[in-house]
């Protein structure tokens, strides 16, 4: 249609020219007519425009809810919308799987206790038959690192028990972990624990602290406590020696320590204690002699730790200026120190950790890469080599 149109227009320039160029030899010209156009009115008004867009619609809060543990659901019991309180259930888990896996793990555990007792029997004869001269050192060595790898296994055992309770039925501990967690008046410290065994399925607490950050009443207090609920005070000793607590500026004696653990224990209170191993001018003998020192006190729990260098603390500072002032223990020589602090301490004190983790971007030295269960796993594995 665009081409029709140019040719029309073509012929009516043609046309017209033709028609100037003969008028203009006559004497009077002709008048052109005038053009006549077609106009339109423009008048305003109002007019809706709509427009679609592609959107989502989401609330103001979006919460994702996960099951603690995988299974089959047998009943769901809120519908989609419905509005939810804390503590709710939400949907029930066939307990079917859970209960087999919990009747499994506490057999193993019968099994690895009487491992156990069997080990122990033959340390203490081997142990009475090397007081009398009748076997060698070697062979009570061996016994005591049977018995060790035992209870190895009761402890893992009993970590496979917990878990599978847990799958049952979650139930939570309260750590009071960073800082010193007694350092205020009693009122105060109420105030911080009681609401917390208020929450659901929380059972006890755990309170970490100084050993000069108590007294009776404190003590006392924990004592009853202790009658409503799991209780356990850990005690940050790290050191038996005065000689390095007062090198460190630790800020309490040993005398501290052991007055505190022995002030906790006599309430009935579970008591743990810390300790660092490989703190400044302390040897692999002093290391080992805080077993001896240790063993004469009734604790339930030790956690070890070994020296960590943090960016930021004097201690940094000096062995940045003088990396003799400590020894660092490659993780194989640490492996080494723990086996025979293990050989020395008494065995009705168990041992909760191994290691501490330090973050990453703000540990100087050393990095061994390493999380607690994997070192646990390369210290079993070190015991099992021991036995054969």
């Amino acid at each position: 249609m665009r081409m029709s149109y140019n040719i029309k227009t073509g012929l009516l320039t043609a046309i017209v020219g033709l028609a100037v160029l003969t008028s203009c030899g006559k004497k009077q010209q002709q008048q052109m007519p005038s053009a006549v156009y077609k106009t339109v009115k423009v008048s305003t008004q109002t007019i809706q425009l709509d427009t679609e867009y592609s959107a989502t619609i989401r609330g103001r809060q979006d919460i994702d809810v996960y099951p603690q543990v995988g299974g089959t659901l047998q009943k769901l019991c809120v519908t989609e919308g419905q509005t939810v309180k804390k503590g709710q259930t939400l949907f029930i888990i066939d307990q079917v799987p859970f209960q087999a896996a919990l009747n499994t793990a506490e057999a193993a555990l019968k099994a690895a206790e009487a491992q156990q007792a069997t080990a122990e029997l033959n340390y203490n004869s081997r142990k009475q038959l090397f007081d009398e001269r009748v076997v060698s050192e070697f062979d009570m060595q061996t016994a005591h690192n049977a018995l060790l790898s035992a209870k190895a296994a009761v402890a893992q055992a009993k970590a496979q028990v917990a878990g599978k309770v847990s799958e049952r039925k979650a139930a939570y501990i309260a750590y009071f972990q960073a800082y010193t967690n007694t350092y205020a008046p009693l009122d105060e410290l109420r105030r911080l624990y009681e609401p917390v065994l208020e929450m659901d399925k929380v059972i006890g607490l755990v309170v970490g602290t100084r050993p000069d950050c108590v007294d009776e009443q404190m003590l006392d207090y924990f004592a009853n406590l202790s009658k409503q609920c799991y209780v356990m005070l850990e005690y940050g000793v790290e050191s038996t020696l005065d000689r390095t607590l007062e090198r460190i500026n630790r800020g309490h004696t040993y005398a501290e320590s052991e007055w505190a653990i022995r002030a906790t224990a006599e309430r009935g209170i579970h008591t743990g204690a810390h300790i660092i191993l490989g703190l400044p001018g302390e040897s692999d003998e002093d290391c080992l002699s805080h077993a001896d020192r240790l063993n004469e006190l009734p604790l339930d729990m030790l956690k070890l730790h070994q020296l960590q260098i943090v960016k930021g603390t004097t201690l940094a500072r000096q062995w940045l200026e003088d990396p003799s002032i400590v020894k660092l223990y490659t993780m194989d020589e640490y492996i080494d120190l723990c086996v025979r602090f293990l050989q020395r301490l008494k065995p009705e004190i168990g041992i909760e950790r191994f290691i501490s983790q330090s973050p990453k971007d703000m540990l100087l030295a050393p990095d061994w890469g390493v999380k607690n269960y994997e070192f646990v796993d390369k210290l079993r594995a070190r015991l099992r080599a021991m036995k054969k």
